[in-house]
């Protein structure tokens, strides 16, 4: 195997991984808006301020996932054509993990306490 089908293979591969991990993140980003948004018919929680501050911030973070599936979709067409850099997949992944910590903040802030 010659370094350019070692090349090629790496990212096919890389594009398949960031396939499925830009459909995880849709699949989560759909669950909590079904859950959080649409089937919501009255405050479940009594007090507008607790319930306005939980949907700005579940919102914020719902948007920055969205933002990071977006750049993990250009990232995965980008490697899909051979035009990838090793930096721009680290900056993609950094993101998206900056992301995920929000979010465990977020879960112990919200639906912990």
């Amino acid at each position: 195997m010659t370094t350019v089908d070692v090349a090629i293979e790496s990212m096919t591969e890389l594009a398949l991984d960031l396939r499925s991990t830009w459909y995880h993140g849709a699949d989560v980003l759909w669950m909590q808006l079904d859950r959080d948004l649409w089937s919501l018919t009255h405050n479940p929680w009594g007090v507008p301020q607790f319930a306005a501050s939980f949907f700005v911030i579940t919102g914020f973070h719902g948007f920055h996932v969205f933002s990071g599936l977006t750049i993990l979709a250009i990232v995965a067409l980008r490697a899909a054509m051979g035009k990838y850099s090793g930096e721009g997949v680290e900056n993609a992944g950094l993101y998206w993990h900056f992301v995920d910590v929000v979010w465990v903040f977020v879960f112990a802030f919200y639906y912990l306490l």
